[in-house]
């Protein structure tokens, strides 16, 4: 009896072992668990919605567009809500930016949060890439 009390004690802790483990992995990789397609049409939107939004007349990425102000590496400096917050000219950014320029950004306010998110993911995932 003893015995048998002992090996299921010893399967239950290698279980949970076991399931800690892939918990604490997925802690630490989020991406993990991602659907690698989703997040290849999310990139893909992204970079078309960039292009669709003029956002080359003002910004570079990877070597394309205006030069003037590159957005290279802009994912690796700020979090995805600051992305958000640039983009559309967020009301916090007052002073900070020209009036001029968030007059341009107000016009992404109008953009849905799955199409803000794929121009961070876009610049993310990029980023990654150099």
């Amino acid at each position: 009896m003893r015995e048998n009390m002992a090996k299921i004690i010893v399967i239950i802790t290698g279980l949970l072992v076991v399931i800690l483990s892939m918990f604490f992995s997925a802690l630490q990789n989020p991406d993990l668990l991602t659907d690698p397609s989703q997040d290849k049409a999310s990139v893909a939107s992204g970079s078309r919605l960039f292009l669709e939004q003029g956002c080359v007349r003002c910004h570079s990425f990877k070597g394309e567009g205006n030069s003037h102000l590159p957005l290279d590496e802009s994912a690796d400096k700020y979090t995805h809500a600051e992305l958000i917050s640039w983009i559309t000219g967020a009301d916090d950014l007052k002073g900070i930016m020209s009036s001029s320029t968030m007059k341009i950004k107000s016009k992404y306010q109008l953009l849905t949060r799955e199409e803000l998110g794929a121009i961070v993911e876009y610049l993310q995932q990029s980023d990654s890439i150099h």
